[in-house]
């Protein structure tokens, strides 16, 4: 969902910190300067519970953001089922013929385009 990215669920301190930090290959901790650390004079950011629980539920309990069940009718979608149910308001375009729909989520205060898979059941809510 976000290439490059590792997201951490963790109560930040200053030793799990510089543990996250010495992992090999580990190039930088995203900071937008909201949090600090004294001993180094770095700057990390936490994810606002406003941001992570769109990403959470789209989740779920797996690894992979499973397919949404939609109906299509004229420019409207309505989600019956999926990690998309009750966030049409996210919905920006929706491709009939790969069954794919581009959603906005807000990260780290900038908003951004996620691709994910829907099952199209049918143009009406028949």
């Amino acid at each position: 969902m976000f290439p490059g990215y590792v997201l951490i669920r963790t109560t930040m301190n200053t030793d799990i910190f510089y543990r996250i930090k010495e992992i090999p290959k580990c190039y930088s901790i995203v900071n937008n300067g909201l949090c600090y650390s004294k001993d180094k004079g770095t700057y990390y950011s936490t994810i606002t519970e406003e941001e992570i629980n769109p990403i959470l539920q789209l989740i779920g309990d797996g690894e992979i953001i499973d397919y949404s069940k939609v109906y299509l009718e004229n420019s409207m979608v309505s989600v019956k089922s999926g990690p998309l149910l009750g966030m049409e308001g996210i919905i920006k375009k929706v491709d009939k013929h790969k069954n794919r729909a581009k959603i906005l989520l807000k990260f780290f205060g900038v908003e951004r385009t996620i691709d994910v898979g829907i099952e199209i059941i049918s143009n009406s809510n028949k």
